[in-house]
């Protein structure tokens, strides 16, 4: 790989798969954010961090494969997870919460971007499903 000639000092991602620093920013934010809304569930307080995930998969665009491997990687059953995403985004006093103007600086309604989420975490169940059936 071009990038990783000796004395590189990028970093491992960088250098073996071709992403930028902003690129690993972005999944490390993206995912911390995943991971701090199952943590905490409907008691989160980290409203924007809705807003935040779905900017990065769908406006930044974000590799559906490179986040299955991570999120496998650490033994995620992600229809579980897609089971406790959707009970907390559709509980009435956190979507309540959530829905408030100021935590939205993207300016997509809620339900948009519930309905996204969710059809995210389903494309990478589904991949989960292809690579069942070829093995």
């Amino acid at each position: 790989n071009y990038h990783c000639k000796k004395g590189y000092k990028g970093s491992y991602l960088s250098c073996h798969f071709g992403y930028s620093n902003s690129n690993i920013h972005s999944y490390y934010h993206l995912l911390k954010s995943l991971f701090s809304l199952l943590k905490h569930g409907i008691r989160s307080t980290r409203f924007k961090d809705i807003y935040d995930i779905y900017y990065l998969l769908k406006e930044k665009e974000a590799d559906i494969y490179y986040i299955y491997t991570i999120l496998s990687n650490k033994d995620a059953e992600l229809t579980r997870i897609k089971e406790i995403i959707n009970d907390i985004l559709l509980n009435e006093d956190f979507k309540e919460k959530a829905s408030n103007i100021k935590y939205n600086w993207i300016q997509v309604d809620y339900s948009v971007i519930v309905a996204f989420i969710l059809d995210f975490i389903d494309e990478m169940i589904n991949i989960e499903k292809s690579k069942r059936i070829k093995v």
